[in-house]
């Protein structure tokens, strides 16, 4: 029997670092049947974090009152801890010229006797270690692994080398290591996500990667789309140094020029990444659109000692900073200038053929930036999309370069979607005409309210539908009646769950899964899989044969 293949991708960013990872011939109850986003992270005092991605900080128990090192969400506000790092590993970019443009020296806060890159290996060794012993991992027996670590456009040949030297010597060595552009690896997610169920031949695709550190772009051109989506690159994916950490530097930019030294020789633990004052302006900065009013006013607690301050900008009572809609204006305008003009640089050298420009990155998540680009660039004959969770375009993509083989896409025949299990609606997964690549499944997820002593065997009803618009609820027309998915609960630890008692004194169990549908097109099925929060199997796979359209390569 050959040996299981793991397929784990890291795209280790300037301000966090997500993972994904795909298995390939690894059976067992515990062995994830789909690509997974590790979401579980160790915190600070022994808690664990459940989020996308992991902060990229260090902070070393030598320069802090702590009994070990600490990485990601292990460090806390106030500890003198290392970040941004990635932004010095640029060979001609040494930490005063990637400061040029704010935020302090202690920002690029690199400990006496070390480099960027020992830095970055203890925190991708931290990384790794966290890897290999989640429950996915610990029991393969010598598995066949490839690591996929993604790098950005505009970072030179030495600066991509010193992230695969750097993850080498944090233990990435005991299997393969490939470098993929973040662009592309993002370009590759877009593709299988179904987005692009109207491109024609010959238009191109931009794919924008909207990043903490960086902006990168590549464009691609549809060779073929009858029968079979033929996508080839049409120019080189390029980058520029500017993105999510251009922001916070215009925030603290604004802070210096308006408090002179009060502000600037505050502690990094105070104003640097990870700090309650960067919390706060990070839970602001994700949510504001631009279109609130002018009279709106945002506060940050920062004890400082003015000397006659501005009621207009501080509160010396509940010492607090006050930031006005003119001043997020002046943060977010320069940034978004030197993004909108490195877009119109790449669409104008399409000669007019780009019809799609796609936005991922952690970047696009923010309203104010994502509105700005569409009110610049979308019209009737150009598209800009926004991909779901766009923070994980570059993380997903990854995976497939490390397998060999094209990817097959399969246009979708008819709408597919499973009944509601207290209603008639209907929840569609597959929809009609859309792309899906062979085999990679999309998630959808439920919830439902299991009783004590009731059957652990549920029927969910699986519908169709050819018609182009699929309605809400069964009894809609065109929907057909395909067959039934049987979930099966006796595989769940119901008591882990949680769990209440019900009116009529029976345990009411609360339980959470996923299902996926996923084409294979050599045998012209349609799998359909219920998994747990954790990845795991629940029942038995259902198979269903379906008309079943030639597969596309790209």
């Amino acid at each position: 029997m050959a040996a299981p293949e793991i397929a784990i991708a890291v795209d280790f960013g300037t301000m966090s670092t997500e993972i994904a990872f795909l298995l390939i011939g690894c059976a067992g109850p515990n062995a994830p049947q789909n690509q997974r986003i590790l979401r579980t992270w160790p915190s600070d005092g022994g808690e664990t974090r459940t989020e996308n991605y992991v902060p990229s900080r260090m902070a070393y128990a030598a320069e802090n009152n702590v009994d070990h090192d600490r990485w990601g969400y292990q460090v806390m506000p106030g500890m003198n801890s290392c970040s941004w790092t990635k932004l010095c590993l640029e060979a001609n970019r040494p930490r005063q010229q990637a400061n040029a443009r704010g935020l302090g020296d202690d920002i690029f806060h690199i400990p006496h006797g070390m480099n960027a890159g020992a830095v970055v290996r203890d925190f991708l060794q931290q990384v790794h270690d966290h890897i290999w012993t989640t429950a996915h991992f610990r029991s393969l027996q010598q598995p066949k692994v490839h690591y996929v670590f993604t790098v950005p456009a505009s970072f030179s040949e030495p600066a991509q080398l010193a992230i695969r030297d750097a993850a080498a010597q944090a233990g990435f060595n005991d299997g393969e290591i490939l470098l993929v552009k973040e662009p592309e690896a993002a370009a590759m997610h877009v593709f299988e996500s179904g987005h692009l169920s109207k491109l024609k031949q010959y238009e191109e695709i931009m794919v924008v990667d909207l990043g903490g550190g960086t902006v990168d772009i590549a464009t691609y051109t549809a060779v073929d789309v009858k029968g079979s989506l033929i996508i080839q690159q049409s120019a080189p994916a390029q980058g520029r140094n500017v993105g999510s950490s251009n922001i916070d530097r215009k925030f603290h930019d604004i802070l210096t020029l308006r408090f002179k030294n009060k502000f600037s020789k505050q502690s990094v633990g105070r104003t640097g990444p990870g700090s309650y004052l960067m919390e706060t302006f990070e839970e602001i900065k994700m949510t504001i659109t631009g279109d609130e009013p002018n009279s709106e006013k945002f506060r940050f607690h920062l004890p400082m000692e003015l000397d006659n301050p501005d009621p207009v900008h501080y509160d010396d009572v509940a010492q607090e900073i006050i930031l006005s809609m003119d001043d997020w204006r002046a943060i977010f305008t320069p940034v978004l200038d030197e993004i909108k003009e490195f877009i119109s640089k790449k669409f104008s050298d399409s000669r007019g053929f780009c019809k799609y420009i796609v936005l991922v990155g952690g970047l696009a998540n923010i309203p104010w930036i994502r509105n700005a680009i569409r009110q610049s660039f979308h019209t009737e004959l150009i598209s800009v999309i926004c991909t779901p969770q766009p923070e994980l375009a570059v993380v997903s993509g990854a995976t497939r370069h490390a397998m060999s083989g094209p990817l097959r896409l399969i246009t979708c025949p008819r709408h597919y979607g499973v009944g509601n299990l207290n209603d008639d609606e209907i929840t569609w997964l597959l929809n009609k005409d859309q792309r899906y690549t062979e085999g990679q499944s999309p998630e959808t997820a439920f919830t439902l309210i299991h009783k004590d002593h009731d059957s652990k065997f549920i029927r969910i009803p699986v519908y169709g539908c050819d018609r182009a618009n699929n309605p809400r609820f069964v009894q809609g027309q065109g929907v057909m009646s395909l067959d039934f998915f049987t979930l099966d609960l006796r595989t769940v630890d119901l008591r882990k769950l949680w769990h209440r008692e019900g009116d009529d004194g029976r345990l009411e169990y609360k339980v959470e899964f996923t299902l996926q549908m996923a084409f294979y097109g050599k045998e012209g099925k349609l799998q359909i899989r219920a998994l747990t929060s954790q990845g795991m199997l629940i029942g038995i796979v259902k198979e269903m044969v379906i008309p079943m359209p030639v597969p596309a390569y790209y």
